[in-house]
């Protein structure tokens, strides 16, 4: 066949595969992006880069809840400060049209990862149908798991950058100056240091990548390839450090200790790939396990092109996956750059192809029926539903001017910062900012009593001088909650506002 008819053929399945991929991008914004925000974290980040912004620094101690230290441990200054970046850009979002901003964050953060991921898959003319399904496939499994608005995103969009500045440095060197090996990873890294914790990640991935570099370098005694590996290596590490909040040994030590408490045993991030598919039956995980095995297939393809780095790479992320499902994403991230640098044309892979898209179209079926309530919610509710939050509750507080100490639970502790501080300050949120605070708060929602007799919430509230209290109408079963009944039972204490879901409470004589 002539090669001008080969080339056109390939530039028409490119085009094809572009605008398929757009028609994917609106598909999934349309599916996605209007889900209401279920993630609290996302309120107390956005409050806090309100604050930062406002007081031109970074908080040493936590200005939101009565109940933290003046002198945060190792651990809680690395929350409040560690995220001030990203912190920073929710604010700037939030700030053209409140909470609307967050509509442009996801959309930010899915181009991001979107782009990457074409972009890479255009480059090495993969398949269109093996693209589309491999980027159907994380975006599905990514979207139904993983909130956009949630800082974690830069570290999936950190990983995939660093690799792609990895292979630019190693063989493309000719199209930035060897300054740019310097100041690209610095920055990079810096970014992301100052934006997510998980900026560890990226340091093992320069890490694994420096070591069998080195071995390489020592079996074919390549030293200019080494030495500017060398070099992004080195700036990569020290750009990671350059954050007020760097990951100290107080800090690891403290990271340690907590490692196996209650505040991981009933998250569900932390379980395994076997135990969300075995024991929690959370079936989506079939099409993370078919993306791996996609992946996979292309290890012999990487042994030939020597790329060794991206399969130890490849190999220790995919180990920590299969550990705690929290790494599913990054491997993932990792799973689809390694199809692209190594994919190859072959009658097999073609029918691979097939198999790929048709399984990631059948899921997109599947879950995105299941959004329709999401967008009857978002019709009626907007962005935040107050079947989650108590959006009635707080409006009720706000417009009759209750403000003061509030005690309320875990999970409302967030979108409480967001509404009511200054005015108010609470009693616990999603932050953990102190583990005996989280062992206490169970203590309390189980009634149970002081070695005077007492009830702990009404130490509590005495102790705190607590004057209202904010709690959900029924516990995570479903039951009423017995902390609210005894609330209703107390006679210092005044229920003065109810809805389907909160109820509030306010001392019958103010402190």
């Amino acid at each position: 066949m002539d090669p001008l008819q080969i080339d056109m053929n390939t530039r028409v399945r490119l085009d094809c595969f572009g605008i398929a991929a757009l028609v994917v991008f609106v598909l999934m914004s349309s599916t996605y992006l209007l889900r209401p925000i279920m993630e609290s974290d996302f309120f107390w980040h956005l409050k806090t880069g309100e604050w930062i912004w406002q007081n031109k620094s970074l908080p040493s101690y936590d200005p939101f809840n009565y109940t933290s230290s003046h002198s945060p441990s190792a651990r809680g200054l690395f929350i409040l400060q560690g995220y001030w970046l990203v912190q920073l850009f929710y604010n700037a979002c939030s700030s053209l049209s409140e909470v609307w901003g967050v509509l442009l964050v996801r959309l930010t953060f899915l181009s991001g990862l979107f782009w990457l991921f074409c972009a890479a898959f255009r480059k090495s003319k993969v398949n269109p149908f093996l693209s589309l399904g491999l980027l159907l496939g994380f975006l599905i499994f990514f979207l139904e798991n993983y909130a956009l608005e949630r800082p974690q995103v830069v570290t999936f969009l950190g990983v995939g950058f660093l690799l792609i500045l990895y292979r630019h440095v190693r063989d493309e060197l000719g199209s930035f100056s060897f300054v740019w090996v310097i100041v690209l990873p610095a920055c990079l890294m810096a970014v992301w240091a100052n934006s997510h914790a998980g900026v560890v990640v990226g340091q093992g991935i320069v890490s694994i990548v420096i070591f069998v570099e080195t071995v390489f370098f020592l079996a074919v005694r390549d030293s200019s390839r080494y030495k500017r590996l060398l070099v992004f290596s080195l700036s990569a590490i020290i750009g990671s450090l350059l954050s007020p909040s760097s990951l100290s040994f107080d800090l690891l030590l403290e990271l340690l200790r907590n490692n196996d408490n209650s505040l991981h045993l009933n998250n569900m991030e932390y379980f395994s790939v076997y135990k969300w598919l075995f024991v929690y039956k959370q079936y989506k995980l079939l099409l993370v396990l078919l993306m791996f095995f996609a992946s996979v297939f292309f290890t012999v393809s990487a042994f030939r092109k020597r790329n060794y780095a991206e399969i130890c790479v490849f190999l220790v992320v995919w180990f920590y996956a299969f550990k705690h499902v929290r790494y599913v994403p990054i491997a993932l991230v990792v799973s689809l750059l390694f199809v692209s640098w190594n994919y190859y044309h072959s009658l097999l892979v073609k029918r691979l192809s097939y198999f790929v898209i048709l399984c990631a179209f059948g899921a997109f079926c599947m879950w995105s029926f299941n959004d329709l309530d999401n967008y009857k919610s978002f019709r009626t509710h907007g962005l935040i539903s107050t079947d989650y939050f108590p959006v009635d509750a707080v409006r009720f507080l706000d417009e009759n001017k209750l403000y003061g100490r509030v005690f309320n639970p875990i999970n409302w502790g967030g979108y409480l910062i967001w509404k009511l501080y200054p005015h108010s300050k609470f009693f616990v949120d999603s932050r953990y900012l102190d583990s005996d605070l989280i062992a206490q708060n169970k203590r309390i929602y189980g009634l149970e009593r002081s070695q005077e007799g007492k009830l702990l919430w009404v130490d509590l509230m005495d102790r705190d001088r607590v004057n209202i209290a904010l709690l959900p109408l029924y516990d995570d079963r479903g039951g009423p909650l017995l902390l609210r009944q005894s609330f209703e039972r107390s006679r210092e204490w005044d229920a003065v506002y109810r809805d389907n879901l909160s109820v509030v409470f306010v001392r019958s004589e103010r402190l």
